[in-house]
């Protein structure tokens, strides 16, 4: 009885550091994205705030052309995505070999499209926004001027975007931390500056805060290649390997589809059918829906963090028993701290929404929805984190098919619940809320399956 009690007694122990050591894993990756996203956030407003006072005209410029390029480096970025999974398995396979071919080819293709994408920019640039838009005269010229210069962002972002997922992967998420916290007060600086004309230097207006945007990156840069010249055992040489090209492709394609489903096709379908049904409806949607994408940032940052791990486990014979706790603790960690926000909104609805917005008519109509609207997220946790999980171990294609299903129904039941049941918003965001759950039971349960 006495060896039966010490067996169960250690195995416990045992078990209880193993899952610490997941939970400080998850964390050591998570949280200093957690503190990379607020920041970006805090200097997002402070940086809108600078735009937003130049004048109507300057104001609509910068915005439509920021719009296109933050569109094109949110589909574009999915090339990340496919470089953290690849190099996940090498990491995994302990194949540096095979880690340094990736890295180069996906560095080296970042610098080709974001080429591509510049002299796009200056070439097509001002016809394009004549077309989409229908601005003339100043305000396309002020536009086209923040586009072309802004469109070397595009270059920039997508190789921060690839260097940040191979300190992740190397374990060191801090150097991505310190990486924007340096980069973001320069960009901050320099559009105060030559946006307004401070300090004896020229009045820009909206180039100054395409001028502020590059510098910060470039900032950014700095401190990546600084950081991988003293840490990284590779050597950079630009050189794009075909079978690492191939393999990129077939997961840049689905990821890709899966990005522009979910955040471009479903939010325009969404808003468009609330718009038809009432302004005052979407304008109420499209504040609640801002502060769900700034307090969602902690579950993206889990996800990662698990698409991560996983990645590296799935491909490790000593760590792949692993691979059921990282995402279980993951979703854990990340509805842990998304209540901790989410009570705020739970105690001061109106001032939270307040942030977004002085009008009364949205904010009489955002408030008894906001914390429905929240609570409903919850339910996506687990949805993105399986949905990632997934992805790291090859099932991208599967995660898009089944996404796009579910988008379809989702959209219909949307529609319903507006001009049907008429449900108002509280009728919207309960049927997101059961998309995510589904989407959650096929995601855990294919998982699960895969992992078996």
């Amino acid at each position: 009885m006495k060896k039966l009690l010490y067996i169960v007694v250690r195995l416990e122990k045992n078990m209880n550091g193993i899952n610490h050591n997941v939970i400080r894993k998850i964390n050591k990756l998570a949280i200093p994205g957690i503190l990379s996203m607020l920041l970006s956030t805090i200097f997002t407003i402070a940086d809108e705030a600078i735009i937003g006072r130049i004048d109507v005209d300057g104001y609509t410029a910068v915005s439509i052309s920021a719009n296109i390029i933050y569109q094109v480096i949110g589909n574009l970025g999915s090339i990340s995505i496919a470089f953290s999974i690849l190099f996940a398995k090498s990491v995994g396979k302990k194949d540096d070999e095979s880690g340094e071919k990736i890295f180069n080819t996906v560095i080296s293709l970042s610098v080709v499209i974001g080429l591509l994408a510049e002299v796009l920019a200056v070439v097509f640039g001002k016809a394009l926004l004549n077309a989409i838009y229908g601005i003339k005269n100043g305000i396309l010229d002020e536009a086209y001027s923040y586009l072309v210069v802004a469109g070397f962002s595009i270059l920039i972002n997508l190789i921060c975007f690839v260097m940040s997922a191979f300190f992740k992967n190397m374990l060191e998420p801090r150097i991505a931390l310190i990486a924007t916290v340096v980069a973001l007060p320069v960009n901050f600086i320099i559009d105060y500056t030559l946006v307004f004309g401070k300090f004896g230097f020229p009045k820009l207006r909206g180039t100054g805060a395409a001028i502020g945007t590059v510098c910060g990156l470039i900032m950014e840069i700095i401190i990546y290649v600084i950081s991988f010249v003293r840490k990284s055992r590779f050597k950079y040489h630009f050189k794009i390997d075909g079978a690492v090209f191939k393999e990129v492709f077939n997961l840049f394609v689905p990821l890709l589809g899966q990005d522009f489903v979910e955040n471009t096709i479903f939010v325009l379908v969404v808003g468009g059918i609330i718009s038809r049904y009432s302004t005052v409806l979407y304008a109420t949607y499209a504040v609640i829906n801002t502060i769900i994408i700034a307090l969602t940032t902690i579950m993206y940052a889990y996800a990662g963090a698990n698409q991560t791990l996983v990645g590296q486990a799935f491909s490790s014979k000593e760590e792949r028993n692993k691979c059921l706790l990282y995402p279980k603790y993951s979703v854990l960690l990340a509805v842990l701290a998304y209540m901790l926000i989410l009570t705020v909104t739970i105690i001061f609805p109106d001032k939270v929404c307040g942030i977004i917005t002085d009008q009364y008519e949205i904010l009489e109509k955002a408030t008894p929805v906001v914390v429905f609207a929240l609570v409903m997220q919850i339910l996506n946790i687990p949805c993105q984190i399986y949905k990632y999980a997934l992805q790291s171990v090859g099932y991208e294609r599967w995660t898009l098919i089944a996404s796009v299903l579910m988008t379809l129904v989702c959209c219909g039941m949307i529609f319903a619940s507006i001009f049907v049941i008429k449900g108002g918003l509280f009728g919207v965001f309960a049927a997101i809320g059961i998309f995510y759950c589904a989407l959650a039971i096929l995601f855990i349960v294919k998982y699960t399956k895969v992992t078996k």
